[in-house]
């Protein structure tokens, strides 16, 4: 049995959360595979438990929790952590993912032992930390994967005496059938992911919501997530469209696909991305994508005008 050892920095859930947990839970239906994937969650409390309501609670024990506060350092953490999970001890494989922590966790390990886990770096995300991170953050890397071809190569061009990166696309669910959608009628909108403005740029929907409405469109706007940002758009988008948006906030990730399953359209306003989860769950319930033109992600599953749209950011 491979021992894996999986961390994520969760805040709200990010696409890495899903994915994390998605591992741990499918590795642990499939155990002729023989592989033992724990997903370690360092986080505030009310975080954990937000991950903890997607997750069925038979997988829980496969999910690990840090708590950390906004007081703690990333070195009393570590301490704390490494003195009270020996077990980690045992791990083949560390995937430290966007988890600062995580890295300097195989090292504290060979302190200890002598010897020391394999470690898997992961690009999720085109943004400058993820490449560094893989790329700067421990002399042996056994291996590295990105969720997108641009992700692979862009670490190529910028580390190539790293190990060259596997190409490992997102896999979600997607329905068994087609769910036809009605012809008439108010447009169903659907915005997915976290309510924050740096990389999402989710105070776009108030304009959005604005020139729907002067253009005499007739829609609805249903967003869910959690973030920063949802105060401001539970304030900001009632008085410009009324009844036509719903805010649902942050919702099981089971409850994804039902609700998935009644929309037309999936919007993304985001200027960078790995590959866009949301995307693909939508895209995996029948339901169009109009997103941002990005470099990393949109063009390796989206065929403009055949398979969705692709516009400019902002």
């Amino acid at each position: 049995m491979l021992r894996v050892l999986s961390f994520d920095d969760v805040r709200s859930v990010s696409g890495i959360t899903s994915w994390n947990w998605r591992m741990a839970v499918q590795f642990a239906l499939q155990p002729e595979l023989g592989i033992d994937w724990t997903a370690i969650e360092f986080g505030e409390k009310h975080e954990y438990e937000t991950v903890l309501q997607s997750i069925p609670k038979e997988f829980h024990s496969r999910i690990g929790f840090i708590p950390r506060t906004p007081q703690d350092n990333i070195w009393t953490l570590l301490r704390q952590a490494m003195r009270e999970h020996l077990e980690w001890d045992q791990a083949d494989v560390i995937i430290p993912n966007g988890s600062l922590m995580a890295w300097m966790i195989p090292q504290r390990i060979h302190e200890r032992l002598g010897k020391r886990p394999a470690v898997i770096g992961s690009i999720h995300s085109d943004k400058e930390v993820d490449y560094c991170m893989s790329g700067e953050g421990v002399s042996a890397l056994e291996g590295v994967f990105a969720v997108s071809k641009h992700c692979q190569h862009e670490f190529i061009r910028r580390y190539p005496q790293r190990p060259r990166p596997v190409f490992i696309p997102y896999g979600v669910p997607a329905a068994g059938a087609f769910t036809p959608r009605p012809q008439t009628g108010a447009l169903r909108i659907i915005h997915c992911g976290r309510i924050v403005q740096e990389q999402k740029r989710a105070r776009e929907m108030i304009p959005f919501a604005r020139k729907l409405m002067d253009d005499g469109f007739d829609f609805e706007l249903h967003i869910v997530g959690d973030g920063e940002l949802l105060p401001e758009l539970r304030q900001a988008l009632p008085p410009i469209c009324g009844q036509r948006v719903k805010i649902h906030g942050p919702l099981a990730t089971s409850e994804i696909p039902e609700l998935m399953a009644t929309m037309h359209v999936i919007v993304s306003f985001s200027d960078f991305e790995g590959t866009s989860i949301s995307m693909l769950e939508a895209m995996g319930q029948g339901v169009v994508p109009v997103v941002t033109d990005i470099a990393s992600g949109v063009r390796d599953v989206i065929w403009p005008g055949r398979s969705g749209w692709l516009c400019p950011v902002g």
